[in-house]
């Protein structure tokens, strides 16, 4: 059985049994050979092998009961080949690498490593399921029942009977804490982070990135959320803030993102002094190589696509050296890539600090421009009035 998939395989069935009732490909290459024109030699491709497959697509004998499937099964000539010797290893193979019996400890330490802050019921059966041990007098069925109902936390009412199961989103209680350590974090304040405005430091931005920058700047909070869609002028207000910051404490201005390609964008316009990503900041703070001191700014650029875990360690190594950390993205932005999210959009919603920038200044055209934020939105009504603008 495979650990992450939960996926299992027969043990004992013989190479030729295998190869006799595996005949999928070989029909398909046949196929496309005998009834397209090949152009690239004797290789079809990929195109003719999709033609091949539903041409010889065989209709699945839905209308026949098990009782006459296994009766078709017996008279094939093909048979069942089984190998003893490698069953009899296979079995002795998995009774070595029995899991011991379930426990919660190391049920919700599998757990723990799903990629979403919250889930269905399915994820978690999955999981569970993969971590079943091969030998067991009870059954599977009520063995992975009991651990999911012991283990998932429940986030939303109990589906209505026109709800698809996935509408039931369930959660464990180590992302809890570690969420909560995340809320922790942000808390703290120092009131030499607030920034210096000059006259004129403002005067190129526009009313609504005025009010934002002018909040951000005069800020005591140490972990400050600036929320905005796509085309706001989120790297214009990044530029006066980093310049406040270099003119009030002569302090350096670092930008990090989760991608290269997003830090040296943020660098080639202005946004900051030295960049860095994520992975490469936490793997310098962990080894003392960077250091941060009082009245540094740390931008965080796209902070919606930073996972949970990463976001605590950096805000513990920023709080913890009074440094005013800024965390900027669209709260509406695709999550992190294989990691758990969503932070950075509660955030936003709980903070009463939290700014946000509204107006998008990229379309000139204000039918496309709303059009766009309804679709950012999202929901029924907001789509709906995207399309009928468009």
């Amino acid at each position: 059985m495979d650990p992450a998939t939960g996926m299992a395989e027969v043990a004992g069935i013989t190479p030729e049994t295998v190869t006799a009732w595996s005949r999928r490909s070989s029909q398909l290459r046949e196929s496309a050979a005998g009834n397209l024109t090949l152009v690239d030699g004797e290789n079809p491709s990929p195109a003719q092998l999709g033609a091949a497959q539903k041409a010889t697509r065989a209709a699945k004998p839905e209308q026949l009961s098990f009782a006459e499937l296994r009766a078709a099964w017996r008279a094939d000539a093909r048979g069942l080949g089984i190998d003893d010797a490698a069953r009899w290893k296979a079995r002795e193979a998995r009774r070595k690498a029995s899991c011991p019996a379930l426990d919660r400890r190391r049920l919700a330490a599998a757990a723990e490593q799903i990629d979403k802050a919250a889930f269905t019921r399915a994820d978690l059966v999955e999981i569970v399921g993969a971590q079943l041990p091969v030998d067991t007098e009870q059954s599977p069925r009520l063995l992975v029942e009991a651990a999911v109902d012991d283990m998932g936390i429940r986030l939303t009412a109990g589906r209505q009977p026109h709800q698809r199961e996935g509408h039931e989103l369930f959660t464990l209680d180590r992302i809890l804490a570690e969420e909560s350590r995340v809320l922790e974090l942000v808390d703290a304040q120092d009131f030499s982070a607030a920034l210096w405005v000059r006259e004129g430091d403002m005067d190129a931005l526009s009313p609504d990135q005025r009010r934002a920058v002018e909040n951000i700047a005069a800020s005591t909070w140490l972990v400050q959320p600036l929320s905005a869609p796509a085309g706001a002028g989120k790297t214009t207000s990044l530029r006066a803030l980093a310049v406040m910051a270099r003119r009030s404490h002569g302090a350096r201005v670092f930008v990090l993102a989760p991608t290269g390609t997003a830090v040296d964008v943020a660098l080639r316009e202005g946004a900051g002094d030295v960049g860095y990503t994520i992975a490469e900041a936490l793997h310098e703070i962990d080894r003392a190589t960077l250091t941060l001191a009082p009245f540094d700014l740390v931008v965080v650029d796209e902070a919606a696509m930073v996972g949970t875990d990463d976001l605590r360690r950096l805000l513990k190594a920023t709080t913890a050296a009074k440094v005013k950390t800024l965390l900027v993205g669209d709260a509406h932005q695709l999550a992190p890539v294989k990691a758990r999210g969503g932070m950075f959009a509660q955030l936003c919603t709980d903070l009463p600090w939290a700014q946000q920038l509204s107006e998008v200044w990229r379309m000139r055209d204000t039918d496309e421009r709303t059009a766009s934020l309804a679709l950012r939105d999202g929901g029924p009504a907001p789509v709906r009035r995207a399309v009928e603008l468009g």
